[in-house]
């Protein structure tokens, strides 16, 4: 993060990893959403504030890519 902002996010495999095709969906889904998930682990973690779930129903296409 600089000045607030997400600048890269950087995705490292542990074991297995996913198939190359379900790998790309996640990287899609986590830069579509990367700034409500970083909001909602610093109010959970940080703040100690109550999280409701998000249900998302669609699939995540054509969306920006955050990169540094």
């Amino acid at each position: 993060m600089l000045s607030g902002r997400i600048q890269k996010i950087v995705i490292k495999d542990k074991g297995t990893g996913l198939d190359s095709k379900k790998r790309k969906e996640f990287e899609e889904f986590v830069n579509a959403y990367a700034e409500d998930i970083v909001n909602k682990w610093v109010d959970y973690f940080v703040k100690k504030k109550h999280i409701s779930p998000q249900i998302i129903n669609q699939k995540v296409k054509n969306v920006r890519i955050i990169s540094g």
